[in-house]
């Protein structure tokens, strides 16, 4: 006898409900002859149907299971190795390699050898950039001087082979009441006095941890009258040649390198009132006239 069969025969008795008896022919006797009916050939019906489902279900998979793998193993799917990956950055851009030689291979064929610059290069001020980000509260604030002026001469056998000179009365950094405070105070850029900041370096080397730049221009960068070591690190653009017009209109052929890098500049070691370290990145172009 089922559970809903034993609940209508109480009815003859009588139920207590809520505190309250029913016997045959209430609702609540009504609604348990209405559950035994449906219910019980539900689940007469459902239970065994439902046990053979699963055994079905358990049974395929344990066929077709095997097929799976190994037709896997063959299309490539899965893999039973795991192999090493490397990844090299070449111009700003990122590869993939499978070995470590490989990736060297890549770095050396696909990055320019500045050894073909020969003569003096002028920086173009204005196809160059300089920007600058250092950590606020959260997020970094960004901003940008303006390359006055400046030179690169690879082959000079004294002096600076590259020189870079900033305006820093242009310094910007989208916001015109910071900015007048970050030239105007002696604690910070003091511009009315220290209008100009450079770099020299005198010796170029490659980078031996051929990473994502391949060559460190070592020198002096001068802030506030302020000079300390800096190592920038950069990558050698190629050269092209190009065409250009000099003030009576006449064509003038020349010879244009790209440049492109960063360095960092610790604001404290300069004298200025700022925590932190600024990350400067930076685009060059310089140019010689083609005899």
């Amino acid at each position: 006898m089922s559970s809903f069969e034993g609940f209508i025969t109480s009815f003859e008795k009588g139920v207590l409900i809520n505190g309250e008896m029913f016997y045959k022919k209430s609702e609540p006797h009504k609604a348990s002859v209405t559950g035994d009916t449906v219910g019980d050939p539900f689940k007469d019906t459902s239970g065994p149907s439902m046990n053979i489902l699963i055994k079905l279900m358990s049974i395929v998979s344990l066929v077709i299971a095997p097929y799976i793998a190994v037709n896997s193993m063959e299309d490539g799917a899965c893999c039973a190795k795991t192999e090493e990956v490397f990844k090299c950055i070449i111009n700003g851009e990122e590869h993939t390699c499978s070995s470590k030689e490989e990736c060297d291979s890549l770095m050396t064929a696909g990055k320019k050898d500045i050894a073909e610059l020969v003569g003096l290069y002028n920086v173009d001020g204005a196809h160059s950039s300089l920007g600058f980000s250092i950590e606020h509260t959260i997020v970094d604030t960004k901003g940008s001087i303006t390359i006055d002026s400046g030179y690169v001469s690879m082959d000079a056998t004294t002096g600076s082979k590259i020189f870079i000179q900033l305006d820093m009365t242009t310094l910007n950094t989208q916001n015109s009441m910071r900015d007048g405070h970050l030239k105007d105070k002696e604690n910070y850029f003091n511009v009315a006095k220290f209008n100009k900041a450079t770099f020299a370096a005198t010796e170029v080397v490659k980078n031996p941890e051929m990473g994502e730049y391949s060559y460190i221009a070592k020198g002096k960068l001068t802030i506030k009258g302020v000079a300390k070591d800096v190592d920038l690190m950069f990558n050698y653009a190629g050269k092209k040649e190009a065409t250009e017009y000099d003030a009576a209109g006449g064509e003038v052929k020349i010879s244009v390198s790209g440049f492109e890098g960063e360095f960092n500049v610790v604001c404290k070691d300069f004298g200025i009132d700022m925590d932190g370290t600024a990350e400067v990145e930076f685009t060059i172009e310089a140019s010689q006239i083609k005899k």
